[in-house]
């Protein structure tokens, strides 16, 4: 029957962009996982090394690379989306991050893995994004958090390239109930 028919090619479409969507994820979260074992970071505490492997991870994926300091005040260490001699964000209070990130930093430290955060808007580009985070040690001792971040508009762009039918559209809707990204 036609109903059918149509049923199931819209039920592979869906199939298909949620494959895409999990594999642009698993680029980020496997992104933060190599990263948190480089001997760089974990071994010798070499920074300029550390950055090289951060620009190298993050053009791979598309995105950036964050590394802060964790604990009460949050300081970047590195931050890709930034010139290698441009100044770093000044220290902040944790409870003035993102909820999102604090979210996917728990569920790291439960699971040992690096998890996703929810969908946030970053306060200085006012862009939508969305990080693999991922809690580690520092070979110096320090407690550090690691962020292979994404802005949210590829996923939007994945959306769009599975083609959709012209009356329907495909969306996606993070955790918290929100619309973050469609293919119209």
């Amino acid at each position: 029957d036609e109903r059918y028919r149509r049923d199931q090619q819209l039920q592979q479409l869906a199939d298909l962009a949620a494959g895409a969507i999990d594999a642009e994820l698993a680029r980020h979260r496997t992104a933060a996982e190599i990263l948190a074992q480089s001997e760089a970071l974990v071994a010798v505490m070499d920074l300029r090394r550390v950055r090289q492997e951060a620009e190298r991870l993050s053009r791979a994926t598309g995105g950036w690379v964050v590394l802060t300091t964790a604990g009460p005040r949050v300081e970047q260490v590195v931050n890709t989306a930034l010139p290698s001699n441009a100044p770093l964000s000044a220290a902040v209070a944790r409870a003035e991050g993102y909820p999102e990130i604090v979210g996917a930093e728990l569920r790291s430290a439960g699971s040992g893995r690096a998890e996703m955060s929810d969908v946030f808007v970053e306060r200085t580009s006012g862009r939508a994004v969305a990080a693999a985070v991922k809690p580690l040690t520092l070979a110096d001792g320090r407690e550090a958090v690691l962020y292979a971040s994404f802005a949210v508009d590829r996923l939007s762009a994945l959306l769009a390239r599975a083609d959709p039918p012209k009356e329907g559209f495909l969306s996606i809707v993070d955790g918290s109930g929100r619309v973050v990204a469609r293919s119209e």
